[in-house]
């Protein structure tokens, strides 16, 4: 049961980050290219203050696949 409740957790947090970036798609007229460095510059911000961590240890795939993981990554 307890691997379920990971699943929904990946899975709602992966969507939350999708979500925001089509809404941003939708009611701005950033182009998706800014919407990914955005995320990329959140990723390397949420690393350098030291909050990355315990949201990956909490949302694990959710949070490192897309893009803002990559961000994090580049800034260790």
């Amino acid at each position: 049961m307890l691997q379920w409740y990971e699943y929904l957790i990946v899975f709602a947090v992966g969507g939350a980050v999708c979500m925001l970036g089509q809404i941003l798609i939708i009611t701005t007229k950033i182009t998706t290219a800014r919407i990914l460095v955005l995320f990329e510059i959140i990723g390397v911000f949420l690393a350098a203050v030291g909050l990355f961590e315990p949201i990956s240890n909490f949302a694990k795939a959710g949070i490192n696949v897309p893009i803002i993981g990559f961000g994090a990554s580049l800034a260790k």
